[in-house]
């Protein structure tokens, strides 16, 4: 029996963590939809999804006066 005890708080300790992870990631995280567009431009250039000309080409459109 107490090998049961010992097994269920370790599930429950690490459901505890993973639902906390969830929780943080969810409020804290990351959301494009919120961030400056250049910001956005900038997070693509360094990820490699965009070329220096485009990104060249999306700052020039940003900050067009």
């Amino acid at each position: 029996m107490d090998g049961w005890w010992l097994i269920m708080m370790v599930v429950w300790g690490v459901a505890a963590i993973v639902v906390a992870t969830l929780v943080v990631r969810a409020l804290w995280g990351i959301d494009e939809r919120s961030q400056r567009p250049i910001d956005i431009a900038r997070r693509r250039y360094a990820r490699g999804e965009i070329t220096r000309e485009e990104f060249e080409r999306i700052r020039q459109d940003l900050f067009r006066q």
